[in-house]
């Protein structure tokens, strides 16, 4: 009777693929090419100033001054 082999276990994906700790985010950054720091750069562009234009409108409807005043 053949014996079956398990299958191959699955490489983990992330920072501990490699058996040590999270890697810098500087040394990780260093690695990438210029057109890949450009492709993520515009990919957060918007999330982010959405997410910062949200947070001053909450600041200012606080502060009392929702309104621009003049613009």
């Amino acid at each position: 009777m053949p014996t079956q082999t398990p299958p191959p276990k699955p490489v983990p994906d992330g920072p501990h693929r490699y058996g040590g700790g999270p890697e810098d985010p500087g040394a990780f950054l260093q690695r990438l090419e210029r057109r890949h720091l450009d492709e993520l750069a515009r990919r957060l562009a918007d999330p982010l100033g959405r997410l910062l234009r949200a947070e001053y409108l909450l600041g200012r409807e606080r502060a009392g001054r929702l309104l621009d005043g003049g613009r």
